[in-house]
């Protein structure tokens, strides 16, 4: 037959006694533990993803940044580009320009000259025209007949010189 003994009945309820002392004093703590602190990974995963996302978020922003910055740039040096095109274009239609009025001044003094020079030359050749006729007449001329034989010989020379 079967005997109990006394010992193991008190060892078992003992054993029971102590197991539920242990689990509502101390596995449920744990437990509790345990849970904050899965809880707490849990939000610093979270977080660590938030913050990922918004790194993700400010290095595209970075990058178009950059993009934008480097297409400014390019613009900006087009335009220099330009305005110094515009400028050299402008500083040679000065110079064109003024080479032009230096041109056309020189062309005025050049027929002023020739004018001159005609002029000169027309009054020494009616001077000698005079003294010879004079020597031809043999006679005197008043000073007012030597003023008309002058300017007609003048009309005649300007005349001739112009056709």
């Amino acid at each position: 037959m079967l005997t109990l003994n006394w010992n193991i009945i008190w060892t078992f309820v003992n054993l029971i006694v102590l197991f539920l002392l242990l689990k509502k004093f101390l596995f449920r703590p744990v437990k509790n533990i345990m849970a904050e602190r899965e809880n707490m990974l849990n939000r610093q995963l979270e977080d660590a993803r938030e913050k990922e996302k918004v790194a993700a978020g400010k290095l595209k922003e970075a990058q178009s940044l950059l993009k934008n910055a480097d297409e400014k740039a390019r613009q900006k040096a087009a335009a220099i580009l330009e305005e110094a095109e515009k400028r050299n274009n402008t500083l040679i239609v000065q110079a064109q320009e003024e080479a032009d009025k230096i041109l056309a001044d020189s062309q005025k003094r050049a027929d002023k000259e020739r004018e001159k020079l005609l002029s000169d030359s027309r009054d020494e050749i009616a001077g000698i025209a005079l003294s010879a006729a004079k020597r031809l007449a043999g006679a005197h001329i008043s000073q007012q007949e030597e003023r008309r034989l002058f300017e007609q010989l003048l009309s005649e020379a300007g005349g001739n010189n112009g056709e």
